[in-house]
């Protein structure tokens, strides 16, 4: 049965003290001191480091406190982190099965909706060959007929020509004057024509359905699997500062030579260290 989760904190009690204020009057004067003192003998040499002791002293004294002061929010917070991972991790699981679910749902409705769109473009490429294939059957069975007409047509004047006497010129301008009679179109041009400027009875592009509240951020991911066959525009080279350190300035010791390597600088850095 599920319950609340509960992190049971101890009491803190608050204002919370980090240092007294000794600490901060101390750390007062140790600045007006500073401020004031210039080393120019021995004695003021050996001043600065009485007073650099001191501050080192004063330093750990405080990181000391500000730790313990903030151990037991530290605590605190290590308890709410811990208490809140059981459920993150649960939500965490649900939520990758859930895009696992998704992602193969919408994978699978692309994959039949291209499936439907390659049978939608199949079946656009036979209409059209059958269109194309009536088509020229048309145009074959149409010119056979303006064969024939014209046959028939050369046959009936050839006979009128021998038939009939010769024409007066005032018939044959009377005759010139006439104009041609329309060309009516046969049936079956008037089939060409419907056949040729119909369109395809063609069904609507296939798309796959959106899931309402969610959409797909879609990316490339790159991993590199050989970084030495890279185009070196793609590569980015960097000190190994680990190896030059192990090998030239951790054993070196003052009074050596200083280290020599093409590419390098080395440096004398000397600081004073409280003992």
């Amino acid at each position: 049965m599920s319950e609340a989760l509960l992190v049971v904190a101890p009491a803190i009690p608050t204002p919370m003290e980090l240092v007294p204020l000794s600490f901060m009057q101390e750390l007062e004067s140790a600045e007006t001191k500073v401020a004031g003192l210039t080393i120019t003998d021995p004695a003021s040499a050996q001043t600065a480091a009485d007073m650099q002791r001191a501050l080192t002293k004063a330093k750990t004294a405080l990181e000391k406190a500000r730790t313990e002061l903030k151990a037991p929010l530290l605590t605190l917070g290590r308890a709410i982190d811990a208490t809140a991972a059981g459920p993150a991790q649960r939500l965490e699981a649900l939520t990758r099965t859930l895009k696992t679910r998704q992602v193969a749902y919408d994978d699978e409705q692309r994959r039949i909706a291209a499936e439907e769109e390659r049978k939608r473009q199949a079946e656009i490429r036979r209409l059209e060959e059958e269109r194309r294939e009536k088509l020229r059957e048309l145009e074959a069975k149409a010119a056979a007929e303006v064969a024939e007409n014209k046959r028939i047509a050369d046959e009936l004047a050839a006979k009128n020509a021998a038939l009939s006497a010769p024409a007066s010129v005032e018939e044959d301008l009377d005759l010139a004057d006439d104009a041609p009679p329309p060309v009516e179109k046969t049936e079956t041009q008037k089939e060409i024509e419907a056949i040729k400027y119909a369109p395809l009875p063609i069904a609507p592009a296939v798309v796959a359905p959106k899931t309402q509240g969610l959409s797909f951020r879609t990316t490339l991911k790159l991993t590199v699997t050989d970084v030495n066959a890279l185009p070196e525009s793609f590569v980015t080279k960097t000190a190994n500062l680990g190896a030059l350190r192990a090998v030239y300035t951790s054993p070196w010791r003052e009074g050596q030579p200083i280290p020599e390597v093409p590419g390098c600088k080395f440096e004398i850095d000397r600081q004073p260290v409280t003992r």
